[in-house]
C-alpha cells in the first residue's frame, strides 16, 4: 500500500511502499513482485524483490522520458496477493539523439539552405535546434579556420509519442524547404488518442544560412535541444561557390603585330592569336578561372599602327585574389 515513485534519472525509477497491514497479509510475506509496463501497453515485465523486509526498489534499464504503469504485490506461502493500484510515472528526459537526413541545397557564394528531420529518439520535449557553423578558407595555404557561430531554430514538437515513431531516412521524401530565413518548423498537432497509423507525417525543418564567405569549406552541425541539454550532432559539409564577376580589359600591343599588313581576311586568325596571348597572360597572373568573350581589336591611326585588343572576361576567384585587370596591369608594367 501507499506506493510512491520518483525518477532519479532518465533510465530508472525508485519505488517505495508500506507493508500490508497484519490482518491483510494472509501469512508471512516472502517477497514482493514489482510489475512494470509501458503506459501504451506495448510491453510488460516484472521483477522480484527477494528481500521481504525491504520496502524500496529501484527499477533500472528503462527508456528515457517514457511513462510507465507500476504496481506492487506481496507474495506469501499462499501465493500472490492483490496488487497496489497502478501508479503512472515518467522517467526523466535525456539529451536527444542526432537529427536525421541532414542535407544542404541552394549553395551560392554566401548562402545555403540546410534541412533535416527530427531525431528518431528525442528522449524528451525538443524546444530548439542549434545549427553550428565552422568554416575553413580553401584559398589560404594553411586552410585557415575563419571562426564559427551558432544559429538557433525554434521548434514546436508534435508530441513525444509521435516523435518516438519517426520513420527511418529511407521512408522520407526528399526534403524541399522554402528559401526563406529560418522558417519556424513544426509538425502537425498529434491527437491525444495517438495510434501509429494516425500519426501525421513528420515534416522536415530548414533554415537559410546567410553571410557566408566565398570558396570556404564549411562544416554544419545540427543538434536538438531540450531541458536536459544539447543532444548529439548530425554533421554535413559544403563548399561555397566562388564569386562570378565580369571585367572589361583593354590591351595595347605595339608595332610587332604590324597592323598595316593585316589583310581583312586574316582578322579572325589575328583575333585568335590575340585571344591566346591574353589568355596566357591571365593564366599566369590571375588566380581565377576565366572565359574571354566579346573580344575584338582595332588598329590605331598613329605612327606605330598599334593594335588595341578589347574584351570582356567572366571570372570566378577567391576573395581578394588577383583578377584579370590586376593581371593585365601587372603584365603591362613588366613587359
Amino acid at each position: 500500500q501507499n506506493l510512491m515513485i520518483i525518477s532519479p534519472d532518465s533510465t530508472s525509477l525508485m519505488l517505495s511502499w508500506d507493508h500490508p497491514l497484519p490482518q491483510d497479509r494472509n501469512g508471512i510475506i516472502t517477497d514482493y513482485l514489482i510489475y512494470v509496463q509501458i503506459s501504451d501497453g506495448s510491453e510488460e515485465i516484472f521483477m522480484r524483490n527477494a528481500n521481504s523486509n525491504e520496502t524500496t526498489f529501484t527499477v533500472e534499464g528503462l527508456e528515457e522520458f517514457i511513462e510507465y504503469n507500476i504496481s506492487v504485490a506481496a507474495v506469501t506461502g499462499a501465493g500472490e496477493g492483490n496488487e497496489t493500484g497502478k501508479v503512472i510515472q515518467r522517467t526523466l528526459n535525456d539529451t536527444s539523439s542526432a537529427p536525421q537526413c541532414v542535407t544542404v541545397n541552394g549553395i551560392t557564394h554566401d548562402t545555403t539552405v540546410i534541412s533535416w528531420y527530427p531525431p528518431a529518439d528525442p528522449r524528451g520535449i525538443i524546444s530548439d535546434f542549434m545549427v553550428s557553423i565552422t568554416g575553413r578558407d580553401v584559398c589560404e595555404p594553411d586552410n585557415e579556420e575563419i571562426g564559427s557561430h551558432d544559429q538557433l531554430v525554434r521548434y514546436t514538437t508534435c508530441g513525444t509519442d509521435c516523435m518516438r515513431h519517426t520513420p527511418m531516412c529511407s521512408d522520407f521524401n526528399e526534403p524541399k524547404c522554402p528559401n526563406i530565413p529560418c522558417p519556424q518548423g513544426s509538425t502537425q498537432p498529434c491527437d491525444s488518442s495517438w495510434q501509429p497509423v494516425m500519426c501525421p507525417p513528420i515534416q522536415p525543418l530548414c533554415c537559410q544560412i546567410t553571410m557566408l564567405r566565398p570558396a570556404i569549406d564549411y562544416t554544419l552541425a545540427v543538434s536538438a535541444e531540450s531541458a536536459a541539454g544539447q543532444g548529439a550532432y548530425s554533421v554535413t559539409t559544403l563548399k561555397t561557390e566562388l564569386i562570378v564577376q565580369i571585367a572589361n580589359i583593354q590591351v595595347k600591343f605595339g608595332p610587332v603585330f604590324q597592323c598595316l599588313s593585316w589583310r581583312e581576311d586574316d582578322r579572325s586568325v589575328k583575333l585568335s592569336v590575340l585571344n591566346q596571348t591574353v589568355s596566357e597572360v591571365l593564366s599566369s597572373g590571375c588566380e581565377c578561372s576565366f572565359t574571354i568573350f566579346n573580344s575584338l581589336f582595332v588598329c590605331e591611326e598613329n605612327q606605330d599602327r598599334s593594335v588595341v585588343f578589347i574584351a570582356e572576361v567572366m571570372y570566378s576567384s577567391c576573395l581578394n585574389a588577383p583578377g584579370p585587370v590586376t593581371a593585365i596591369d601587372s603584365w603591362k608594367n613588366t613587359s
